[in-house]
């Protein structure tokens, strides 16, 4: 029996539909989320829309843009803007010389180019079409797409994209300052007895991240979320969160040393100050994003990300991925001073047999804090 023919399918059978699903599966290989993922039901939309092409054994999206737009890479960092008429080329099932033939038709138009960061395949594909690197777009999912641009050969001049700071590009890296006496932070946790609090993120495999606050959004040394982070539902039980200020909690006077450390920092406001702890034994966060905080940045007023091992052991292992999609994984030292960009795609990952903790702190961004990475 002949199943019957639903709205979305936009008039295709299912089966040619799951055929080109299947096309697909490399590209899909590189998603995160349901979202991103080039599957039946957009397929289906694409081609009622006339969008998605047949290139020989290949498939590729192409749209023009009808309105002028930005491009981020996240929050509010622009890397680019798609101006009306511009091509706009996605969603490529298979990287060959068909394609590359067809992507050329189009050289008298300006085109832009997005693909996935991590596929050296597209890469390659990208610069044997003569496309320019511009920059990426990351994902709340996090997902990195590399995004090109091609002028027109017919152009008069080639197109300008805004430029972003050097800061912006770094993912992780060591800071340039004064060793830390993590011997003194261990002997003022050790007398402070206060219970973790588990970390709310489903990206906290099995309750392994947890938390104290010295400084938070509530004088509650076990309240370490951000406001502005929470979902719909917390916000409508919480209505007045808007009006929260970060302030310290009890805490923060147990820790003297903590507070040497902060005043040692070039910042003219910090933010929230936790521990943080990760459990041994594959303790693990799984590759995410804090894009969800649009407070997070580089840029004057906006907030970075600072961490301070305490504990840990070689075992510990952090990722993070760069703009490129390059993988770094690090083994951040006792003592040391670490810039992380949450906003990029990171992991956490603690092999070792003893708990991590790391001191983190938030502070907000200027000149003098952006010459902690050491970029310029």
């Amino acid at each position: 029996m002949t199943e019957e023919m639903k709205p979305w399918q936009k008039g295709f059978e299912l089966d040619y539909l799951k055929s080109i699903t299947a096309e697909y599966d490399h590209y899909n290989s590189y998603t995160d989320s349901p979202f991103a993922q080039f599957k039946k039901n957009n397929i289906a939309e694409c081609l009622d829309k006339g969008s998605l092409r047949a290139i020989d054994s290949a498939w590729v999206n192409i749209t023009e843009a009808k309105v002028r737009s930005k491009i981020t890479m996240h929050g509010d960092t622009i890397i680019g803007y798609k101006e009306p008429g511009d091509v706009i080329i996605q969603n490529i099932s298979k990287h060959t010389d068909d394609v590359i033939d067809y992507i050329n038709s189009y050289a008298d138009r300006n085109c832009w180019l997005f693909g996935w960061a991590e596929d050296d395949g597209f890469r390659r594909f990208a610069e044997s079409c003569n496309f320019t690197y511009v920059g990426c777009k990351i994902t709340t999912f996090a997902e990195i797409y590399s995004v090109y641009f091609r002028n027109s050969s017919v152009s008069f001049e080639d197109r300008e994209h805004p430029k972003i700071i050097g800061e912006e590009t770094v993912n992780i890296c060591k800071c340039v300052f004064d060793t830390i006496d993590t011997q003194k932070l261990r002997e003022e946790l050790s007398q402070v007895e206060v219970e973790y609090t588990n970390h709310y993120s489903n990206y906290n495999k099995k309750g392994a991240w947890s938390a104290i606050s010295l400084r938070g959004y509530r004088p509650d040394a076990s309240f370490i979320a951000k406001p502005v982070e929470m979902n719909k539902k917390w916000k409508e039980e919480n209505d007045t969160w808007e009006e929260w200020e970060c302030e310290d909690t009890p805490l923060r006077e147990k820790f003297p040393y903590v507070n040497e450390i902060l005043a040692q920092i070039p910042t003219d406001r910090i933010e929230r100050v936790r521990f943080m702890s990760l459990a041994p034994g594959g303790g693990e966060l799984s590759r995410h994003t804090d894009q969800v905080d649009p407070y997070l940045g580089v840029t004057d007023g906006k907030m970075m990300r600072l961490h301070i091992p305490v504990i840990t052991n070689p075992n510990m292992e952090f990722t993070s991925w760069s703009m490129h999609g390059v993988k770094n994984i690090v083994n951040m030292k006792e003592g040391e001073l670490w810039y992380l960009d949450i906003r990029k795609p990171h992991m956490a990952v603690n092999n070792g047999d003893e708990t991590r903790i790391h001191l983190v702190v938030d502070i907000e961004a200027n000149d003098k804090c952006r010459r902690l990475l050491g970029v310029s």
